[in-house]
């Protein structure tokens, strides 16, 4: 993926940031995304109707991130969801 992101900039792979810190899930993301140009997070799929829906750390930087976010579900659609992600755009 960061391949084909580094032939869209017209030069080498994006600045990827990766860092650890304590405290809750979701405060802690928010923090750190108030310097970022994106924030990617990921969601356990529930199955069924919970599936359809976001988990609360999710759904908090989903809402209240300065930044866009990708919210990147693992199973059959992952691959689906970071390939939309890299194009702007969300397809299910």
């Amino acid at each position: 993926m960061v391949e084909g992101l580094a032939d869209e900039r017209d030069g080498g792979p994006p600045e990827l940031l990766l860092q650890s810190v304590g405290g809750p899930a979701a405060p802690a993301l928010l923090q750190c995304a108030a310097h970022a140009d994106l924030l990617v997070v990921g969601a356990r799929g529930l199955g069924g109707l919970g599936g359809v829906l976001l988990g609360s750390v999710s759904r908090q930087c989903a809402h209240h991130a300065p930044c866009p976010t990708v919210v990147v579900r693992g199973g059959p659609t992952r691959e689906a969801a970071m390939a939309s992600a890299t194009r702007g755009t969300y397809e299910r």
